[in-house]
């Protein structure tokens, strides 16, 4: 499956415009502990492997290079653990927290999301909320799954629309993840800048 999505940020009347067309799914708290390297041999491809709640998932870039100039982000998301495994070709020896720590992949950040979740034809719409104790963050999420890479432009055609439906604010909005390292891992930061993860 492809994810094609785009990161937003959103206001109080935001949402409320949204609201009053897509069907609200509920609220939830999602805990994310993601994982790299001490080289952050993951990050700096754009590739994203996550502890959610009590699951494994990996997200993978599929055209990677010139953040500034990208106007939408495309993934592949794994989350069983086989396939995991065969994208970092990790060995099987325990279970995937064991053999992925013996293989140097650690946390680097831990943090519970407020989520807000809603559905409009076949997008769905995520509006996240965390505090970090000294910042807080707000990014929403226009996102679409489609299953041929062939179908991507019209996938991101059709999120931007939905997103200037309702006044979203576009632009290379960093996400949650991301606006946690530029503040509290400044090396991390400047790697993913070098990588052209990311803007600075």
């Amino acid at each position: 499956m492809i994810e094609i999505e785009k990161k937003l940020r959103y206001t109080p009347e935001n949402e409320k415009q949204l609201a009053a067309a897509a069907q609200f799914i509920g609220e939830k708290k999602i805990h994310d502990i993601y994982y790299d390297t001490v080289d952050y041999a993951l990050t700096t491809k754009d590739w994203w492997l996550r502890r959610r709640d009590h699951g494994w998932e990996l997200k993978t870039v599929i055209v990677s290079g010139n953040f500034s100039r990208r106007e939408i982000d495309s993934y592949h998301e794994l989350e069983d653990d086989e396939s995991i495994r065969k994208a970092l070709n990790l060995p099987h020896r325990g279970t995937l927290q064991d053999d992925l720590e013996s293989a140097g992949y650690h946390p680097f950040a831990d943090f519970v999301t407020t989520r807000r979740k809603y559905r409009l034809d076949e997008f769905t719409i995520d509006l996240d909320q965390v505090d970090f104790g000294d910042f807080s963050c707000r990014v929403g999420e226009v996102e679409l799954k489609i299953e041929r890479t062939e179908d991507m432009a019209q996938a991101q055609s059709r999120i931007v629309n939905v997103a200037n439906r309702f006044g979203f604010q576009m632009g290379n909005t960093l996400g949650k993840v991301v606006q946690y390292i530029k503040a509290r891992r400044p090396e991390h930061f400047q790697a993913l800048v070098r990588a052209d993860v990311v803007d600075e």
